[in-house]
């Protein structure tokens, strides 16, 4: 196998959680060595729960930007679950209950996406923040101010208005979870140029984020 090829199918991080794996793919290549679950993505604060009974196929076709699934569900199978990011937050939620994946751009954050009644139920001590746009490179227009009032993630530098999409998410996870242990990959969509971004033209192009739960 080429070099090229191998880079096509090995991700670019891969994280160890409390509750499996995290990994980022940039190609369909990479993901294709797995199964998996994902949504048809809206950038919306909708969540679903992923129950055995639902087809891969049925769950592709909910459009929703979250998907949750409960351990009592699944006797056997736990399945793998999909986000795909160009420069929103890829989040990874874990309890002893069960999993979720979320999609969560500026829209998911101001609809409360993090705040929705599965994830609630779920009650999380874990998350994992994926690569995303970081601050200094996302620039927001002033409307900003309405949308995150007082969040410590909407800063202004040199005139212009910046968004901390993971401190905004931080913030509202830990209304919900005093205790919960937060952590990231520390990698901007824009700056790594081994990562697509859309704000860097790549509109079209997409990072896959997959969750594999420990057997």
């Amino acid at each position: 196998m080429t070099d090229s090829a191998t880079d096509n199918i090995c991700p670019i991080i891969q994280e160890r959680t409390p509750y499996g794996v995290f990994e980022v793919y940039t190609t369909t290549t990479g993901i294709s060595q797995h199964s998996f679950l994902e949504v048809t993505q809206v950038h919306s604060g909708e969540v679903i729960h992923c129950l055995p009974s639902y087809t891969s196929q049925e769950i592709s076709a909910l459009r929703a930007d979250g998907m949750v699934y409960f351990q009592q569900d699944f006797s056997v199978t736990r399945p793998n679950l999909l986000i795909k990011t160009a420069d929103c937050l890829p989040l990874f939620l874990g309890s002893k209950l069960g999993w979720a994946m979320l999609h969560a751009g500026w829209r998911g954050l101001q609809q409360k996406i993090l705040q929705h009644d599965l994830i609630k139920k779920l009650r999380p001590d874990y998350v994992f923040i994926g690569p995303h746009i970081c601050q200094n490179c996302y620039q927001v227009g002033p409307e900003f101010q309405e949308h995150f009032p007082s969040s410590p993630g909407l800063q202004m530098k040199n005139a212009h208005w910046y968004l901390d999409l993971q401190a905004e998410a931080s913030l509202q996870i830990h209304k919900m979870f005093a205790t919960i242990q937060i952590e990231h990959s520390n990698l901007c969509t824009y700056c790594d140029k081994r990562l697509h971004s859309y704000r860097r033209g790549n509109a079209k192009q997409r990072n896959y984020n997959i969750f594999r739960p420990n057997i």
